[in-house]
């Protein structure tokens, strides 16, 4: 997958489902989800909360996805990812 970084990607935004009021960028939600998400280390328990490699993972996700957007150059919505 080849990407031109040093083109400015085009959009689409001719969804209607996309144009609702209370549509929320997915890349922003798990953005806000993994800089909010608690690891908290509890003596003699383990961890409260996610685990270091569960948000190493969430943060793969929001690379690939990213790379995903700008290669199909669409915004994926929250409602729309089933």
């Amino acid at each position: 997958m080849q990407n031109n970084f040093y083109t400015k990607p085009k959009f689409n935004t001719l969804n209607t489902i996309s144009k609702r009021k209370d549509s929320v960028l997915f890349l922003d939600y798990l953005g806000h989800f993994i800089s909010n998400s608690a690891t908290k280390r509890v003596q003699g328990y383990g961890t409260v909360g996610l685990a270091k490699n569960t948000i190493r993972t969430y943060n793969s996700l929001h690379r690939v996805v990213k790379a995903f957007e700008f290669a199909k150059s669409e915004i994926l919505y929250v409602h729309t990812v089933e």
